[in-house]
C-alpha cells in the first residue's frame, strides 16, 4: 500500500511537470520530499527518486527530480503588466516672494544740450546722449534738410526752400505785387538772387507758405487755417512737407521760453551762428536771409524773419512774425511783431508728432 502511494505520488509530480524546462511554476518548501542546504548536497537524484522533490536552504530553491538530475522549479519571468493611470495633477505650489521695489529715476539737461543726466532714487546717475540733429529728404523735390530737437518739438534748421523761384522785379523794378496763388508755391531770393535761395531759402508772402489763396493776404481766412490736428492740437500744414507744419506763436514761444532757460546766454543768441551767436540748439539762423518789404525791395542785411500760422487779431492783412536780429541790440536778438502779409519772409517748419526715441 505504502509502495503503492509513492508511486502515484511520484506520477502525479511528473504528469504536473510535463513540458516543464529548465525554469517552471515556483512552489514553497512545504511538502518537499528532502531537504539540504543545497543541490549538492542533496541525494544524488536516480531513477528511484523521480517526481521526488527538494527543497533547499541557502537560496529558498526547490528541485524536482526527473530520475537523472535535480530540475530547478523556479518560475519564470512574466510578461510587463499594461501601464497604469496617470495620476491626479498635485496641488499648486506656494507664490513667490515678491520682487524688490523698483527705484524712480528722472532726466534733467545738463549744461550740454547733446547729453541729459538721468538721476535715481538709490543715488545712481548716468549720462544719456541725446539724438538731437538729423537729416530728412522733402519727398517733393529730394532736396535735404537739417533738423533740430529742441525740449521736445522737432524743428527744420534750415529755412524752407520750395517751390519756383519768381523775381521780384516786374518789368526791370521792384513792385509790391504778390506772388502767385498757393497751388504754384513761388519763392523770392534775397536780393533776387538764386544763389541766395540755395544757400538762406526761399522767401514767401504769408498766402503762400499757408497754401492759401492769394487773396488771403488782404482778408481773413481764419476758417482755413488748422485744419488738421496732431495729438490734439490744431496744426495748418502749408507749404511745408509731408509730417510737417508751419508753426504758431505757441510753437515759438515754446522756442523762446526753452532757450531763456538756458544759462549761457540770450534766446536769440543761442539760436544763431551770427555775431557771437553759439548756437547751442542746432537751429543755425542766419541772420542775413533778409526779407522783401512792402515795396518790393530787399531788406534786412542782419535780420531773418520767420512766418508763424497766427494771423493778427487787429488787422486782417498782418501776422505773427518772428525776427531774428543781429545788430540792433549788440548781441542776436530774437523778438515778436506783426507784419505785412505781402512781405517775404523765411520759413522753418515744426515736425507733426516730435522726436520719436
Amino acid at each position: 500500500m505504502k509502495q503503492t502511494k509513492i508511486l502515484l505520488s511520484a506520477s502525479l509530480a511528473l504528469a504536473l511537470c510535463a513540458g516543464c524546462s529548465d525554469e517552471t511554476t515556483s512552489t514553497t518548501a512545504y511538502g518537499a520530499s528532502q531537504r539540504a542546504a543545497n543541490v549538492e548536497a542533496a541525494a544524488e537524484c536516480v531513477p528511484a527518486l523521480a517526481g521526488q522533490t527538494l527543497f533547499t536552504e541557502e537560496d529558498s530553491g526547490m528541485w524536482l527530480c526527473n530520475g537523472s538530475a535535480w530540475v530547478s522549479m523556479k518560475g519564470s519571468n512574466g510578461q510587463k503588466g499594461d501601464k497604469g493611470p496617470e495620476g491626479e495633477p498635485g496641488e499648486p505650489g506656494n507664490p513667490g516672494s515678491k520682487g524688490r521695489d523698483g527705484t524712480g529715476c528722472s532726466t534733467r539737461d545738463s549744461s550740454d544740450i547733446r547729453y541729459s543726466v538721468v538721476e535715481c532714487e538709490d543715488g545712481t546717475s548716468a549720462v544719456r546722449f541725446n539724438p538731437t540733429r538729423g537729416i530728412f529728404a522733402d519727398a517733393r523735390d529730394g532736396r535735404q534738410y537739417k533738423w533740430t530737437l529742441i525740449n521736445g518739438l522737432v524743428w527744420m534748421a534750415e529755412n524752407l526752400d520750395f517751390g519756383t523761384v519768381d523775381s521780384v522785379k516786374k518789368g526791370g523794378v521792384y513792385t509790391r505785387q504778390g506772388q502767385a496763388d498757393s497751388t504754384q508755391a513761388t519763392k523770392w531770393c534775397y536780393k533776387d538772387s538764386v544763389a541766395k535761395c540755395d544757400t538762406l531759402g526761399g522767401l514767401y508772402q504769408w498766402h503762400t507758405a499757408m497754401a492759401l489763396p492769394a487773396a488771403c493776404d488782404t482778408t481773413d481766412c481764419a476758417i482755413w487755417i488748422g485744419t488738421a490736428e496732431v495729438n490734439g492740437k490744431k496744426v495748418h500744414r502749408g507749404i511745408c512737407p509731408k509730417g510737417w507744419h508751419v508753426p504758431d506763436t505757441a510753437d515759438w514761444s515754446h522756442l523762446y521760453v526753452t532757450t531763456l532757460n538756458r544759462q549761457y546766454g540770450g534766446a536769440g543768441q543761442l539760436l544763431t551762428v551770427e555775431r557771437g551767436g553759439v548756437d547751442a540748439f542746432g537751429f543755425s539762423a542766419k541772420a542775413h536771409s533778409g526779407y522783401v518789404g512792402i515795396d518790393g525791395t530787399s531788406g534786412g542785411a542782419r535780420d531773418d524773419y520767420f512766418w508763424t500760422a497766427t494771423p493778427s487779431i487787429s488787422s486782417g492783412r498782418d501776422s505773427v512774425a518772428y525776427e531774428i536780429n543781429v545788430w540792433n541790440y549788440g548781441t542776436p536778438s530774437l523778438s515778436r511783431g506783426v507784419v505785412s502779409r505781402y512781405w517775404g519772409a523765411s520759413l522753418r517748419c515744426v515736425k507733426d508728432e516730435g522726436f520719436d526715441d
